[in-house]
């Protein structure tokens, strides 16, 4: 690819395949770290969700920014829009899913005083405008890691805790210990349209999920 900035080593792209694996087009994420989701829509728009990352030398895994890329793409890989969304702090997004009427759902976790973080859940219309994001406080390590969404519009989405936090249903607490220290469970979640809890639960047993 001939379109790297001077000094840029690597970086993050999207490609197109056929159905024998080969590459149909390519298109480099210019601004974007390696992507965390890709979703495509009913319209065959891909959507990427992403560190926002633009003067990165080479692409790693190992970083992160306090920004986010969100693109979108045409199935052909024509951009609609490419686009950086901002936080005041530490947000990270390992999840998305997409919503019939074209809403993007985000989902991951956000740092907090060390070592805690808190539960991120956002969702944006199809142009990317952000409607609503809420973050869910624990006194460990929480994160979102993945979601769906049904087609009423519900979003479900289930992710990892060693902690007690609260979804907005009953109080979520791990049972998982080894000696003095808390493991990780699971937690599942659903929310409708608006962002309103549903229903929220933990799932696993005494020593590690």
């Amino acid at each position: 690819v001939d379109a790297f900035g001077t000094g840029v080593k690597s970086e993050a792209f999207l490609a197109g395949l056929d159905h024998a694996g080969k590459a149909q087009w390519r298109r480099p994420l210019l601004a974007a770290g390696l992507p965390n989701a890709v979703a495509v829509n009913a319209a065959q728009e891909i959507v990427v969700l992403a560190s926002y990352l633009p003067d990165l030398e080479t692409v790693s895994p190992f970083f992160s920014s306090d920004s986010i890329y969100l693109g979108k793409f045409m199935a052909n890989g024509t951009p609609i829009f490419e686009k950086e969304l901002k936080f005041d702090s530490g947000i990270r997004f390992y999840a998305m899913a997409l919503g019939a009427d074209g809403s993007i759902w985000a989902g991951g976790a956000k740092t907090e005083e060390f070592p805690n973080e808190a539960v991120a859940i956002a969702k944006y219309d199809a142009n990317g405008t952000q409607l609503l994001l809420k973050t869910f406080s624990c006194d460990g390590s929480c994160y979102i890691n993945d979601m769906t969404v049904t087609p009423k519009g519900d979003v479900v989405f289930c992710g990892s805790f060693n902690s007690t936090f609260n979804l907005g249903g009953e109080e979520l607490s791990t049972q998982a210990m080894l000696g003095s220290s808390r493991m990780y469970n699971g937690f599942v979640g659903r929310f409708d349209s608006t962002g309103k809890h549903v229903w929220s639960q933990r799932f696993g047993g005494p020593i590690f999920d």
